[in-house]
């Protein structure tokens, strides 16, 4: 898809993101890239070619530098960086519909159909029809910086019926695609699920297990994603599977309704809900499902799909259930020896430790510290500078070090480091983070972190702690000078050091964030601290004062844990 242009061009590279949400962009820079959410939803590689040839036509029309020039021109009235979020939002409608022209072109030029451009906005109009059906009272998708995703469709098949070139269409490599969208597709649905994004980790996983129905990943999703988010609200067994929540649109004479669906998910095609559109149905394998319903409520749909999964002989999918009756040991147990006895299975520590009563004992009682992220942000006139850091500084890990370590019980670990060392314990302490910032709202029994997530034990048992603590920090200071565009390339070059090697500094403000959890028999399950902006003393570098104050902070929310 790469035009002649650009084809000398070592700045244009492509990026997949570990993000299971659909969507692509292309930054000023020359860098493309695509979630693997996206790739998941498509169809084919024709799909996948409109997405590409869409994000450069944004590149080659130079919708980026013009943003650029709108903002130095004060047209969003704001700054181009924090202070703005219209002025960092996605480009505007003419320049969407310019791009889609523009990738028109691109994929005349290599052979493929049109028709991939428009089905890459199909998959965006079907996920929009789909938050309709959890709105009431909304019915459209307003356009802001977008047009909607039905417009642009319409568009392009306009632009096809009135097409008179005519190429030789090329041939999809299906078989490469098809390896790629699995593997996206699992992927995507591991994101979901690690991210507590239940509900459409379950949307998900059951539209792809309809189409592939003796794909045993996607029935062990479907149990994992049920058996989570009921855990969480031991009413949601009794609700209906996939109905729940959700309206159905009643057209009567002119007029149109949403009503809550009462009855269950199979009593009609809902293609709304799974993201598919009315054509689906015929390509779907599984249409026993409508054909002679199976199950209606969640827990009837768990248990099916255990059954489904035990005869496919999966063994995550014993496990999960095993799981799932965490009120009755003795019967858990007997579900855990079964899964034990498929020999090497991912969970096989745990299971054992579960069986032993020996989940809490096996976690060392010590906390770990582990210090992320640093943001040093410089103003300058209307705009907050972010200055770019990516970790590597040995001074601030020192500081950090000193002030975690400076209690007996505590170890310290610096997440940047493991970018270069391990890059997928990396990821899994950043997804623990996340989850660790975020709420959990639990209904029924007390919630252990073990049984919801069991990977946060396996984890927790490597790094040997029984509770992880993330810190993360925004430093704010001043720009010296006048509001000019030399000061201003002079801040933007600055690095993390210069800014917290200044030995005396006015007006400079630190925000430390600490989230965390911890798998314990009493006490809270997770821990947020984060009380305000402090400022910093006049006198001294930033490093010895983020040190201390890190060491306060500590020590008050180990009162926090205790209390």
């Amino acid at each position: 898809m790469i035009p002649d242009e650009l084809r000398s061009k070592e700045f244009v590279r492509a990026y997949v993101i570990k993000d299971g949400t659909p969507n692509a962009f292309m930054l000023p820079s020359g860098i493309f890239c695509i979630n693997i959410g996206m790739i998941a939803e498509i169809e084919s590689e024709e799909n996948l070619a409109g997405i590409i040839g869409h994000e450069l036509a944004h590149y080659t029309l130079r919708h980026g530098l013009e943003r650029y020039v709108k903002t130095e021109n004060e047209e969003f009235r704001g700054g181009i960086l924090f202070n703005s979020r219209k002025a960092m939002s996605a480009f505007s409608v003419d320049n969407e519909l310019a791009s889609d022209a523009k990738a028109a072109e691109y994929l005349r030029r290599a052979g493929y159909d049109l028709n991939g451009l428009a089905e890459t906005f199909a998959v965006f109009k079907r996920q929009e029809d789909r938050a309709l059906l959890r709105l009431e009272d909304v019915w459209e998708i307003k356009e802001t910086t977008h047009p909607s995703s039905g417009r642009r469709v319409e568009r392009i098949r306009e632009m096809m019926a009135a097409d008179s070139v005519t190429s030789a269409v090329k041939t999809p490599s299906s078989a490469i695609f098809e390896k790629l969208k699995e593997e996206a597709r699992a992927e995507t649905l591991k994101f979901l699920l690690s991210g507590s994004n239940y509900q459409s980790c379950l949307e998900k996983a059951f539209r792809f297990h309809l189409f592939e129905p003796s794909n045993p990943t996607y029935v062990y999703y479907v149990m994992e994603a049920i058996r989570r988010s009921c855990y969480l609200d031991v009413t949601l067994w009794n609700k209906k599977f996939l109905a729940h929540n959700n309206f159905d649109v009643i057209q009567k004479g002119e007029g149109r309704r949403k009503v809550k669906i009462e009855n269950s998910f199979f009593d009609k095609f809902r293609p709304g809900i799974l993201s598919m559109d009315s054509t689906s149905y015929e390509k779907i394998i599984a249409k026993f499902y409508w054909e002679s319903p199976k199950f209606t409520t969640n827990e009837e749909a768990y248990q099916f799909f255990y059954k489904v999964g035990k005869a496919f002989k999966e063994p995550e999918c014993v496990f999960s259930n095993a799981l799932s009756l965490s009120f009755n040991p003795d019967l858990q147990n007997q579900f855990l020896k079964e899964y034990l006895a498929f020999g090497e299975v991912r969970n096989k520590a745990f299971a054992e430790a579960l069986i032993a009563g020996k989940i809490y004992e096996e976690l060392p009682d010590r906390q770990l510290t582990i210090f992320h992220r640093l943001l040093p942000i410089i103003k300058h006139g209307v705009d907050n500078i972010a200055v770019w850091h990516e970790g590597e500084n040995d001074r601030l890990q020192a500081a950090m070090k000193e002030a975690a370590t400076s209690y007996e019980e505590r170890d310290f670990l610096y997440l940047p480091d493991l970018k270069k060392t391990n890059i997928n314990d990396y990821l899994k302490l950043s997804e623990l983070e996340s989850f660790s910032a975020g709420s959990i709202y639990a209904r029924g029994d007390k919630t252990e972190l073990h049984v919801l997530d069991p990977d946060l034990w396996t984890i927790m048992k490597k790094y040997g702690t029984h509770r992880m603590e993330f810190v993360n920090c925004i430093y704010n200071d001043k720009a010296k000078g006048a509001f000019t565009l030399d000061v201003y390339k002079e801040v933007s070059n600055s690095t993390a050091d210069d800014i917290l090697s200044r030995e005396e500094e006015r007006g400079r403000y630190v925000k430390l964030y600490i989230s965390g959890f911890q798998i314990s028999k009493d006490g809270p399950m997770k821990l947020r601290f984060y009380d305000g902006t402090e400022r910093l003393s006049t006198k001294g570098n930033g490093y010895a004062q983020l040190s201390e104050l890190l060491i306060n902070k500590l020590q008050v929310l180990d009162k926090k844990v205790e209390d």
